[in-house]
C-alpha cells in the first residue's frame, strides 16, 4: 500500500511542484507591484516575503480544496462546479484569517486601520476566486467525468468503432496512453498531454487498450511498454520509471509474468531510443 501511495501521488507531486514555483513568481511580482495598498507598507523585501508567503498558503488552501470539490460532487450528486465555487469561498475565510495575521506580523501598524475582517476577506475571495477556478476549469474539475455509456453497434459504426475509453478521453489529450492509474470508481489516464479522470472500472479500461502492447503490472496501475524508460530497484521492491517521468510500482506476483514477456531484458522506450540514434538506423 505504501508503494501504491508513492506512486500515486507521484504525478500530483510534479503539479504541486510547479504550482508552488508559479506561486512563488507571482508572489514576487505581487510584492513589487504592491496590489490593494500593499504599496504603502514600506520595505519591497517585506512585501515580498508577504506576498510569497501568502501565495504559498493559498497553494495549499485552494489546492486542497480543489482536490475534494469533485468526490464531495458525487457524493452529494451536485455539479463539481457548484462544488468548487462552494469550497473557494469556504477555504477563503482561513486564508483571510491566516494573510492578515501575516500582515499584521510584518506591519503591526496596519491593525490601526479600519479594515474590517469582512473587508480583507472580500479582497482575498476578489484576488484568489478567479484564479482558482480559472484553473479549475482548465484542468476540467468544473464539470463532472463522463460516465462510461453502454455499447452501441450503430454509434460506434458511425465513429469509426471508437467506443469506451478512447470516446470518453478529451481530445486535447491524444490517445498516445502512457499508464493508468485507479483512483476509487475512476481511472487516471496518463498520455505525453496530460492526464484526465474518467467514470469507469479499472478492469473495463484495461479491456479497452487491448490494442495496445501493455500489462497490468499492479492492480491499479496499467502501463504501456512502450512508456517504460528503465527498471528500478529488485523484485519485492520494483518500479518503472516511464517517459514522462512517473514510477509505477510492480506487483511482487507480476514481476515473473514480465519476465517471461520480456519486459525485464531492455524497456521498449530505452531500446527504441537507441535504435533511433545508431548509425545504422539513421542510414535507414
Amino acid at each position: 500500500m505504501k508503494a501504491q501511495h508513492r506512486a500515486g501521488s507521484n504525478g500530483s507531486a510534479a503539479r504541486v511542484a510547479w504550482a508552488v514555483v508559479a506561486a512563488t513568481i507571482v508572489g514576487v511580482f505581487l510584492g513589487i507591484v504592491g496590489p490593494f495598498g500593499s504599496y504603502l507598507n514600506g520595505g519591497t523585501l517585506a512585501r515580498i516575503a508577504y506576498w510569497v508567503v501568502s501565495m504559498w498558503l493559498g497553494v495549499a488552501v485552494y489546492g486542497s480544496a480543489l482536490a475534494l470539490a469533485r468526490p464531495a460532487a458525487t457524493r452529494g450528486g451536485i455539479p463539481p462546479w457548484i462544488a468548487v465555487a462552494f469550497l473557494v469561498m469556504a477555504v477563503s475565510l482561513p486564508q483571510a484569517l491566516a494573510t492578515r495575521a501575516l500582515a499584521l506580523y510584518f506591519w503591526p501598524n496596519l491593525a490601526q486601520l479600519s479594515l474590517s475582517r469582512l473587508d480583507w476577506f472580500m479582497q482575498v475571495l476578489v484576488l484568489a476566486g478567479p484564479v482558482t477556478l480559472g484553473y479549475a476549469w482548465w484542468m476540467g474539475l468544473l464539470t463532472s467525468p463522463p460516465a462510461r455509456r453502454a455499447p452501441d453497434d450503430a454509434s460506434d459504426a458511425e465513429t469509426g468503432g471508437e467506443s469506451g475509453l478512447f470516446a470518453l478521453l478529451p481530445l486535447r489529450l491524444g490517445t498516445d496512453i502512457i499508464c493508468m492509474a485507479m483512483e476509487d470508481h475512476y481511472v487516471r489516464v496518463h498520455t505525453p498531454l496530460g492526464s484526465d479522470l474518467l467514470l469507469m472500472p479499472m478492469a473495463r479500461a484495461v479491456e479497452d487498450v487491448a490494442g495496445i502492447e501493455g500489462f497490468r503490472v499492479h492492480r491499479s496501475w496499467w502501463v504501456a511498454r512502450s512508456a517504460v524508460l528503465r527498471i528500478d530497484g529488485p523484485a519485492r521492491t520494483m518500479r518503472l520509471r516511464l517517459v514522462n517521468g512517473m514510477d509505477v510500482p510492480v506487483a511482487r506476483r507480476t514481476v515473473a509474468m514480465l519476465r517471461g514477456l520480456g519486459w525485464l531484458d531492455q524497456p521498449a522506450a530505452t531500446s527504441r531510443t537507441t535504435e533511433m540514434s545508431s548509425p545504422s538506423s539513421a542510414a535507414r
